[in-house]
């Protein structure tokens, strides 16, 4: 009976270590190639920046190459649908913004869902300000809103991505702000309708439209942030203004779901490592972004709440695209 025992145990054993060898052997052999960072927008913008910074930081951290790729088109659809399949080893990553996500929400995505895709490491959050011209005549959100129902229909919001248009239509449905949607093609063009007087409102984030606010062309009346931005500390929160917004885009890393977990913590400690670093803060910061805090866990919780606010705007204003 005791032999009997004993050759069960020693069996058991034999099992739970060859459970743990592949995947230890896993870790110890990632990467066993050069890792890939897939950009969904083209060379030379801040994203890709952003994205080369890491990639030689990371390099350095897993002692093997770590090389970027642009693969622009479809508002990140392109590169979504790209990453998605390669093999789910860890060797190819997707370096995106909330369009991955919001695609998602409003069926926008095109051969995958946001659920084939594995959070990582949050890089940074991109704060959002509610901006208006020197033509209208609000300094606040309070003024905003009381003039925009004393002219019912006649002011516009320029929305120059889906991220600006649905952070406009939960703005005016949180604070009862009356405003018509123009969609441009890029920033730059809603901006520059701003500036003619075409639109009175944009959602933007605070490096394009930096300088004209400094000189007066344009005028920030609230900034969806938890605490004053240090760069533009003379505009108010919405929550300083009794509106409980706090919600803005963000830059992230993903691979995919079904990536080994060992594979996955060793490169999301070498991802965090690199984020982390002062050289790298440093630019995130120079950017005009919100360093990115926590572990994927952390980021799983933060995206789980993220689209639970999105989806629930969707279904209200049935803006499914």
């Amino acid at each position: 009976m005791r032999t009997r025992v004993l050759l069960t145990g020693c069996l058991l054993a034999g099992y739970a270590l060859c459970a743990v060898l592949p995947a230890a052997q896993a870790q110890k052999s990632y990467p066993s190639r050069a890792v890939r960072i897939v950009v969904p927008f083209g060379p030379g913008g801040g994203t890709d920046m952003m994205a080369r910074g890491i990639a030689e930081r990371l390099a350095a951290v897993l002692n093997g190459p770590v090389v970027v790729e642009n693969r622009p088109g479809g508002d990140s659809n392109v590169a979504a649908n790209y990453v998605v399949r390669e093999p789910a080893d860890g060797h190819t990553i997707i370096f995106t913004n909330t369009s991955l996500l919001l695609n998602d929400v409003t069926g926008k995505s095109a051969g995958f869902v946001f659920a084939d895709f594995s959070p990582l490491a949050l890089i940074a959050r991109n704060p959002m300000l509610l901006v208006t011209n020197s033509v209208t005549p609000a300094s606040n959100v309070a003024e905003l809103v009381a003039y925009s129902k004393k002219i019912p229909g006649k002011l516009n919001y320029a929305a120059p991505a889906l991220s600006a248009e649905l952070m406009t239509e939960l703005i005016k449905q949180l604070t009862g702000l009356d405003a018509t949607q123009i969609p441009y093609r890029s920033g730059a063009q809603g901006i520059a309708a701003l500036l003619a007087d075409e639109a009175q409102l944009v959602v933007s984030t605070p490096v394009p439209v930096q300088s004209l606010l400094a000189s007066g062309r344009l005028r920030a009346v609230g900034v969806a942030t938890e605490a004053r931005l240090a760069q533009l500390p003379q505009v108010p929160t919405f929550r300083e203004q009794g509106y409980d917004l706090a919600v803005g885009g963000w830059f992230a890393m993903f691979v995919l779901a079904k990536t080994p977990e060992p594979v996955l913590g060793r490169l999301e400690s070498a991802v965090l490592n690199v984020r982390d670093s002062q050289a790298m803060q440093e630019a995130i910061v120079k950017q005009g972004l919100i360093l990115g805090t926590g572990d994927r866990r952390a980021f799983q919780s933060f995206i789980d709440s993220e689209a639970k606010l999105w989806q629930k705007l969707v279904r209200t204003l049935n803006i499914v695209k």
